[in-house]
């Protein structure tokens, strides 16, 4: 039972979406008999893709009953109709009547035979004028069985048909090739986008990870002639003041740069030195200027290190001439005073530049490889928007517009033999007119929403896939320029500190009079600068502000030292000298501060003549000297303040450094993801919305040619200048 109400149901859908069929193709007959303005014509496009749609929906309806109740012969009968009356298919028609058992023929309908050509009984169920009984180009008809197979007109007439199909579609092949063309291209140049980004932001990486570990490399030299300088007094002296942290805190350094660094200043720093570096040569006798190439002052540097580190004491039976104006201790000094900051400043810098230049070059790139994807959408767009559209909308003119050499009584012929076909299935499936009525069709306005939409996708997608790795560009280039300028204290923490030195030794053999003074005074302003700059971004970087990851040294405060370093365990506060634990692990920019202050303080008591005052000329001075400076609550409390200092700031680095590497290789992963959805996208829209509005052109080409071929082949035989645009697919004007 249910099945019957099924087959019933399906059976109506079936003939509605038939009579629909049959609707458009009166419908458009109508209109081409009516045209006074062969212009018009241009608008009845729309009729060609409604009969296309009636074609594939009815065709498949059919099919699908008979899938479902092949024993339908009444449905199989009435398919054949179908098929000659609005596909147009005779070959299938003539297969599909086969299968029609000859016996229930014979007794459901006597009178009917299938060789018949006549109209006797209209409310009959037959085969129509241009059906296989007698779609000829002549009048004689074609049985339709299996032995008699298809006639040689109706061979003729399917080959002509072919060739006209062939002929209409293949602009449309041509341009469906070509769009295959360019979405491969597309998929090639997004794979070389995603292969590209992922290599480059690997070598970034790789750049970030050197710089990283050559960032400090300024602030080490500084902190290596301030050790020295030091350890040379201690040498002078022979006191052990502070002589095994000055030791200790050399071979630990030097160590760093020989190991960690200098085969990247070998790999990557074999450049000229703009500004000279200063030998000396003894104290008689005027220092000399050098310009040798990055890398080897850096191993010159090191090998000088080694040197003071081996000196020794004085003994006896030495001056204190033999250290003080000894050419290796002498170098630190006296290029720290001059061009030893400009040349190895460009130890953080050259890696630095190669780095902004990569990213230069990766945002020219990305942003290149985006407009070709954005081209090649756009190209697709335009193929589909315009070649296709005007291309098949002039075959459909040209060819409906043949139509226009039949007769007013031709036309009344075509629509009488389909109003009949119309009426006589109304009648016998019992259809009301409301079942049959035809709907404005808005699917192609849909269809055009969906393609534009689908391009806009795809437009909003290629952006979306390259804003992540500029932005990246972006944040990470932040980074830097914040890290190099955080790390640029490091550096004046370590000048004022030796200059606070400088300035009680007043060694007059290498400045001039309160020149140590100045110097330190510069060195403070640099460092508030610097202080302020981080503070308002006006360096032109960001503030610590969008680095919420820093907040423990920034805001909280305490101990801090880069990874690997324990000095913090063995921490030592003392009160005695101003050293408590609030004011050592106050955060870092509340410690610089401390800092200052304390540094303008010793300035002011120095100026206040607070501290000995006695020429640097002999061993004797030399250790009143050292031994003020070893007992001075401040020298004791700035020890301890910049060793603090110097451990944030090392922190810091390595912290906000780190996390550059970790969104580059978050972005590899990123573009890798956003890739390979881009791609599944793209042919998914390709697949769904672009292959099938190719697909259903096709079938628009093939529903006007089947159209073309409904008139009759009476009328046809009469007409010579339509049966020969039939014959040739030549327009004739």
């Amino acid at each position: 039972m249910m099945s019957s109400i099924k087959l019933e149901e399906m059976k109506r859908n079936a003939i509605i979406t038939h009579v629909h069929g049959l609707q458009e193709i009166k419908e458009l007959y109508n209109k081409l008999r009516n045209t006074t303005n062969p212009k018009d014509i241009a608008s009845y496009g729309q009729h060609i893709v409604n009969i296309s749609k009636y074609q594939e929906s009815a065709n498949w309806q059919y099919k699908n009953i008979l899938r479902q109740f092949p024993e339908s012969v009444d449905i199989l009968k009435v398919y054949v109709l179908f098929l000659t009356d609005v596909m147009n298919k005779d070959d299938l028609a003539n297969k599909t009547a086969n299968r029609i058992p000859r016996e229930i023929e014979e007794m459901e309908n006597k009178r009917n035979s299938i060789c018949s050509n006549n109209f006797k009984n209209k409310k009959a169920i037959t085969l129509s004028s241009n059906s296989l009984a007698s779609a000829t180009y002549s009048e004689v008809p074609s049985c339709i069985s299996g032995v008699s197979g298809l006639g040689k007109e109706i061979r003729k007439k399917i080959s002509l048909k072919n060739s006209m199909t062939k002929k209409y579609i293949l602009p449309i092949k041509q341009l469906k090739v070509k769009m295959t063309i360019c979405i491969i291209l597309f998929i090639i140049v997004f794979g070389i986008q995603a292969l590209f980004t992922i290599f480059i932001f690997d070598s970034i990486k790789k750049n970030v990870e050197m710089l990283n570990t050559n960032m400090c490399i300024p602030g080490y030299i500084k902190s290596i002639a301030f050790f020295i300088r030091n350890l040379s007094l201690n040498f002078i002296t022979g006191k052990m003041y502070n002589y095994y942290r000055n030791n200790g805190a050399l071979i630990g350094i030097s160590g760093f740069l020989a190991e960690q660094n200098l085969p990247i200043v070998t790999a990557h720093m074999d450049v000229p030195t703009v500004n000279p570096l200063y030998i000396p040569v003894g104290k008689y006798s005027f220092d000399t200027v050098e310009t040798i190439s990055l890398a080897d002052a850096y191993k010159k540097l090191l090998s000088f290190v080694k040197f003071c580190l081996n000196r020794g004491f004085l003994s006896e039976t030495e001056n204190m001439e033999e250290i003080l104006f000894e050419p290796h201790f002498r170098y630190f000094l006296i290029n720290s005073i001059r061009n030893m900051d400009l040349v190895f400043i460009r130890c953080k810098e050259i890696l630095r530049d190669k780095i902004i230049n990569l990213f230069g070059n990766v945002t020219v790139i990305i942003i290149g490889l985006e407009l070709t994807l954005a081209i090649i959408t756009l190209y697709i767009g335009f193929i589909t928007f315009f070649p296709l559209k005007k291309s098949t909308k002039k075959i459909s003119f040209n060819a409906l517009k043949m139509l226009k050499c039949l007769s007013k009584e031709n036309y009344e012929q075509i629509t009488k033999d389909y109003e009949e076909k119309i009426e006589t299935l109304c009648e016998n499936y019992e259809l009301e007119k409301e079942d049959i009525e035809l709907k404005n069709d808005k699917g192609s306005l849909f269809k055009n929403i969906i393609l534009f939409f689908s391009f806009i996708i795809i437009i909003a997608y290629i952006v979306i896939s390259g804003i992540p790795v500029l932005q990246t560009i972006t944040e990470v280039k932040d980074i830097i320029a914040i890290s190099q300028k955080s790390i640029d204290r490091l550096l004046a923490v370590r000048t004022i500190q030796m200059y606070t030195y400088e300035v009680i030794n007043q060694d007059k053999s290498v400045f001039l009079q309160d020149e140590p003074q100045r110097i330190l005074k510069s060195h403070l302003n640099q460092l508030e600068l610097i202080q302020d700059e981080l503070k308002t971004g006006s360096y032109g970087g960001p503030t610590f502000d969008a680095y919420p990851l820093l907040n423990d040294v920034l805001k909280e405060g305490g101990c801090f030292r880069y990874e690997g370093n324990n000095d913090c365990d063995n921490m030592t506060y003392d009160s005695s000298y101003g050293f408590s634990k609030e004011i050592g692990t106050l955060p870092i920019n509340e410690l610089i501060r401390e800092y200052i202050y304390n540094v303008k303080n010793f300035i002011s008591n120095y100026e206040k003549g607070k501290y000995v005052n006695v020429p640097f000329s002999s061993k004797e001075n030399i250790s009143i000297i050292f031994e003020e400076v070893s007992n001075d609550q401040f020298f004791k409390l700035q020890d301890s303040l910049v060793d603090n200092i110097v451990g944030d700031l090392q922190y810091i680095n390595q912290v906000i450094m780190e996390h550059g590497e970790s969104l580059l290789s978050q972005m590899s992963e990123e573009v890798t993801i956003l890739i390979g959805i881009g791609v599944v996208l793209f042919l998914t829209i390709d697949f769904f919305v672009f292959n099938k509005m190719y697909t259903e052109k096709i079938k628009e080409m093939n529903a006007l040619v089947s159209f073309l071929f409904l008139v009759p082949p009476s009328i046809i035989n009469k007409n010579e200048k339509y049966k020969s645009f039939l014959e040739t697919a030549q327009v004739i004007e």
